[in-house]
C-alpha cells in the first residue's frame, strides 16, 4: 500500500462542519485504506478513526498548513478542505492508480477534484492515468489546495508562511512551474467524470443550496441553523457569473492559445480577476 494520508486542512472555528463532513466522507470512501488526520488548532472530533493534528494557536493559513505537514508521517497526502462534501462514492481503485502513476512518473501534484464550471480543466492536456492530464507551465490554477493528491516534500517547498489558500492557486501556479512541478488535473472531456466528486459546502460564509440540501436529506439540519444557508437569488447569480467566465475562458484559450493562458495567469496573479474555480 502506497504511504499516502488524507488531511483535512481545518481550524476550529470550523469546527461545525466537522460531523457533516466526516459523516459523508466515511460513507463515501468506506475503504478509504488510508490513515485519515484532521488538522485544527485545539478541538479534536470524537471519532477513532479520525487522527488528530494540534497546531495550536492560530497564525496564518499556509503556516498551519507547514505545521501540519510537518508532523504528517506520510510521503503523500491528500488535503482535503472540510467544506467539500464528499458527493459520491470513492473508487479506491481509481485513487491508488493515479498514486501508483504519481510515484513511478515524477508526478508532484494531482488535481482530484472538478468544481461546476471550473476552468481548470481548460488548460489539462489528454487524459494520460484515469481522468487526468498534464498542466503546462503557464497554466493558471495549476496548484489548488481544494482536493488533491500531493508529494509532502513538494507542498512544503511550494507553500509560503503568511500566504492564503488562495494565494497558493493565484500565486503558485506558477511558483510550481518555476519549482519544476508536474501537475495534473482532470480533462475537459472528463469534467464530469473526476476521480472525487464533492459539493462545496461555504461561500462567503453560507451553506450553500447544495450542501444545505444533502444535510437536510442527512436530518442535519440544526447544523444550518448557525451559518444560514445562501440565498437562491444569490446562488442563480453566481451560476451565471461562474458559467460566463468559463466559457469566456474557453473562447479565449481555444483562440489564443499560449499567449492567452500567459495573460490569464498574469492577470489572476495581479488580482485582475477574482477566482475562476
Amino acid at each position: 500500500m502506497p504511504d499516502v494520508g488524507v488531511l483535512v486542512v481545518s481550524w476550529d472555528g470550523y469546527a461545525d462542519l466537522w460531523q457533516p463532513f466526516f459523516r459523508f466522507f466515511f460513507r463515501q470512501w468506506a475503504d478509504c485504506p488510508f490513515s485519515v488526520y484532521l488538522g485544527t488548532n485545539s478541538r479534536t472530533f470524537d471519532d477513532n478513526r479520525v487522527r488528530p493534528i494540534l497546531i495550536g494557536k492560530e497564525v496564518d493559513y499556509c503556516s498551519n498548513l507547514i505545521a501540519m505537514l510537518e508532523r504528517l508521517p506520510h510521503e503523500w497526502v491528500i488535503p482535503w478542505v472540510e467544506d467539500f462534501l464528499p458527493a459520491a462514492p470513492v473508487d479506491t481503485q481509481r485513487i491508488l492508480a493515479i498514486i501508483e502513476y504519481a510515484e513511478r512518473t515524477g508526478v508532484d501534484y494531482a488535481n482530484l477534484v472538478a468544481l461546476p464550471n471550473e476552468v481548470s480543466p481548460v488548460f489539462s492536456g489528454p487524459a494520460i492515468v484515469d481522468s487526468l492530464g498534464e498542466m503546462p507551465p503557464d497554466a493558471p490554477y495549476r496548484a489548488s489546495m481544494g482536493v488533491g493528491l500531493w508529494r509532502r516534500k513538494s507542498l512544503l517547498r511550494l507553500i509560503v508562511p503568511g500566504e492564503t489558500a488562495w494565494d497558493i492557486e493565484r500565486i503558485g501556479s506558477r511558483r510550481s512551474a518555476e519549482l519544476g512541478y508536474r501537475c495534473l488535473c482532470t480533462t475537459l472531456s472528463r469534467r464530469a467524470d473526476p476521480p472525487v466528486i464533492v459539493v462545496n459546502g461555504i461561500e462567503q460564509g453560507r451553506w450553500t443550496r447544495k450542501a444545505a440540501d444533502l444535510l437536510i436529506q442527512e436530518g442535519m439540519e440544526a447544523i444550518l441553523e448557525a451559518r444560514g444557508v445562501a440565498s437562491r437569488k444569490g446562488l442563480w447569480a453566481m451560476q451565471a457569473y461562474g458559467l460566463a467566465r468559463y466559457h469566456l475562458v474557453r473562447v479565449v484559450c481555444g483562440l489564443g492559445g499560449a499567449p492567452a493562458r500567459r495573460l490569464l495567469g498574469t492577470m489572476v496573479e495581479h488580482r485582475k480577476l477574482a477566482r475562476l474555480n
